[in-house]
């Protein structure tokens, strides 16, 4: 009966051996798994911030981008708006110039007229007078 309760015992005290090891080796394993997880969740963070700062920098550039081709859209409103301006000034001149030039004409004509008129009274006084 001795032997047979050494036996036990010894086989209990290599089972707990068995038992510790095998603890053992799953708490080293959850120790490696929490690091590889530790890790990842560490290169999420660094990824996610690395992803924030790239966001931020497209946004700040497409805003920049943006305030840019407003302005180029506003100075190309601007100087059509000019051109028009000056366009209409160039019109208006040129209207003016051709009315004063109209008016020129019609007073050569009619100064031609009245000089003719007395070049006629003239030759017909001299014609009475001889």
């Amino acid at each position: 009966f001795k032997a047979m309760y050494d036996k036990g015992e010894l086989d209990a005290v290599e089972q707990k051996q068995l038992f510790d090891a095998q603890l053992l080796k799953a708490n080293t394993d959850a120790a490696e798994f929490k690091a590889m997880y530790d890790k990842g969740e560490l290169d999420a963070v660094e990824q996610k911030q690395q992803f924030d700062a790239q966001l931020y920098k497209a946004t700040a550039d497409a805003a920049e981008f943006k305030a840019m081709y407003d302005k180029g859209e506003l100075d190309a409103v601007e100087q059509k708006q000019l051109f028009d301006a000056q366009l209409l000034k160039a019109n208006t001149d040129a209207a003016e110039f051709k009315a004063m030039y109209d008016k020129g004409e019609l007073d050569a004509v009619e100064q031609k007229q009245q000089f003719d008129a007395q070049l006629y009274k003239a030759t017909a006084d001299a014609a009475e007078f001889k």
